[in-house]
């Protein structure tokens, strides 16, 4: 629903803003007025593309900006999008400049691409030359669809359609292999075979790696080792030896003093430290066990795994991991006939679930559909359709597969009696298709809940009686959803819920528009202007007056 809309340096518009209300608000005011360029205003918001054209005389820049509110669900999918939304509103602004344009919702740039995505939720603009809803069998069979309430049944054609394009991505990707799967065996024997052949471990590279480190190593090891147990504890004078020999003579001292009595604690600890570690050293050099070979086998083996990690790898676990891929996929191409005889039969099920779902779908929408031709029919004849009727054609085409199923669905009509249906856009003019999108709006349920609606000169070549009953219809569809309507018919602005003025004057030698909301004498005389023209009587302003309470 818009809650307020504001223009700026947009075709004559200077400034403009107002805030319409719920249910039907009409704007009237003299042709020439600006109404249409206010429209199209508000198309932009919907998606509409700009023009450099559209820009007032003199200006660098347009502004066009509307804040909406919006349905709890709609919001959540905005979200999800990853928009950041506070409260219930969000606000699009578009700006036209020479260099181009810019779209923002809530400050956030987007694309044209989104705002169409998004503006086709929020308006729904239907004129005399707007006529895409009701002349493209698509949104036919969306308008039938919005108004089934077994939604079950339309998800499981979806879900099914969904079920069968995945099963023939599958055939197709078999195909593809099929032809190469030979070669592609080969390739895969050879590597399974040379990474099973390697008989690798996990930790074993390290493990390798530590060991050549010490073979690599063995003669500074040897050396070191045979050293360092001399100087601790196996040579002539060694630190153990002249250790063992302080603490002799430190015993003869003990209790003279507390200190020295600790610190021959201290050198006795240090005496088994040294016989730890020279032990230490001659076990370790004992251990190495050194040989040429070992090393060379060492080498060898690194060598082969590095070979393999080059290949297939960055570590001993990603080429495990590889041989599992590679053994998972030589099964699938070893057993592809199975493979595929499988998924064909998946398919064969799941074509013939998907046909007895949309045969089902199809019985819905027919039902529905005679539903909504008693009622369309009902409101065309209070809309001057006196010998019109209305069909909904619905062919079931076996060949056909799509997400909403197998059925191709039109809209018919024929105006005079003895005629044959035809398609709406051989019978109808501009302003009988917005009568007839006003039939079926009272007819169908919303396509979205707060959407807003425009019917932009509706009531083009009607009056009378006719434009009353137009008038009191645009009032019923107001109550579902937000209504605009632009009119000159003075029978259809006495109907409004809220009614603005658009009127065109001459400052200082420049244009300007400006919209005032009608309330109380300044209504009634607009609508008597809208019955007598310029020079309003007595009687027109009784007219008014009557209409208004009507």
């Amino acid at each position: 629903m818009l809650k307020y809309l504001r223009i700026k340096n947009f075709a004559i518009i200077e400034e403009l803003s107002f805030s319409p209300g719920n249910g039907l608000n009409v704007l009237s005011g003299e042709t020439g007025s600006g109404k249409s360029i206010l429209i199209g205003a508000v198309g932009l918001l919907q998606g509409d593309r700009a023009k450099v054209e559209q820009i007032k005389s003199g200006c660098k820049k347009a502004v066009v900006e509307g804040v909406f509110d919006l349905d709890s669900d709609f919001l959540e999918e905005l979200e999800g999008r990853g928009f950041e939304i506070d409260g219930d509103d969000i606000i699009i602004r578009r700006e036209i400049s020479q260099s181009g344009g810019r779209i923002f919702l809530n400050d956030s740039p987007i694309t044209l691409k989104i705002l169409k995505e998004i503006g086709e939720r929020l308006i729904e603009i239907h004129g005399q030359f707007d006529t895409t809803f009701l002349l493209n069998p698509t949104y036919h069979l969306k308008m039938i669809d919005e108004s089934i309430d077994d939604l079950e049944a339309l998800s499981s054609v979806k879900e099914s359609y969904d079920k069968i394009i995945k099963f023939k991505e599958k055939l197709i990707k078999l195909s593809e292999r099929e032809r190469e799967r030979l070669q592609r065996i080969d390739i895969l024997k050879f590597q399974i075979n040379e990474i099973e052949s390697a008989n690798l471990k996990i930790e074993e590279e390290e493990k390798l790696i530590s060991r050549r480190n010490i073979l690599k190593n063995f003669q500074k090891i040897s050396e070191v080792s045979q050293l360092v147990s001399e100087n601790l504890y196996d040579g002539d004078k060694s630190a153990y030896e002249r250790i063992s020999s302080s603490l002799d003579a430190i015993s003869k001292i003990l209790g003279v003093e507390g200190e020295i009595d600790s610190i021959y604690e201290k050198l006795k600890e240090y005496m088994y430290e040294m016989e730890y570690i020279s032990g230490f050293f001659k076990e370790f050099k004992e251990k190495i066990d050194y040989s040429e070979g070992e090393l060379d086998e060492i080498e060898g083996r690194l060598n082969l795994i590095d070979r393999l990690k080059s290949k297939y790898g960055r570590t001993i676990d990603d080429v495990l991991n590889y041989l599992d891929i590679a053994k998972n996929e030589l099964n699938e191409l070893e057993n592809f006939k199975e493979l595929k005889s499988d998924i064909e039969k998946e398919l064969r099920v799941e074509e013939e679930n998907f046909l007895n779902l949309s045969k089902k779908l199809s019985n819905l929408r027919r039902k529905k559909s005679l539903q909504i031709e008693k009622s369309v029919n009902s409101h065309l004849k209070d809309l001057g359709f006196k010998n019109g009727e209305f069909k909904i054609d619905i062919k079931f085409l076996e060949d056909k597969f799509s997400p909403d199923g197998k059925d191709e669905i039109n809209f018919f009509i024929k105006t005079n009696v003895g005629e044959d249906f035809m398609p709406l856009h051989k019978i109808a003019s501009g302003g009988e298709l917005s009568r007839i999108m006003l039939s079926l709006k009272l007819s169908l349920k919303p396509f979205h809940k707060n959407t807003l609606l425009i019917f932009d000169e509706i009531d083009t070549g009607i009056g009378g009686k006719i434009a009353e009953k137009v008038g009191k219809k645009l009032k019923e569809v107001g109550k579902r959803s937000q209504t605009f309507c632009v009119t000159h018919l003075p029978q259809v602005a006495s109907k409004g819920d809220a009614h603005f003025l658009v009127k065109k004057e001459v400052k200082d030698g420049k244009t300007s528009v400006s919209i005032i909301k009608l309330e109380g004498r300044e209504r009634t005389l607009e609508i008597a202007r809208m019955l007598a023209g310029e020079k309003i009587t007595d009687s027109a302003i009784k007219h008014a007056e009557s209409l208004l309470k009507g």
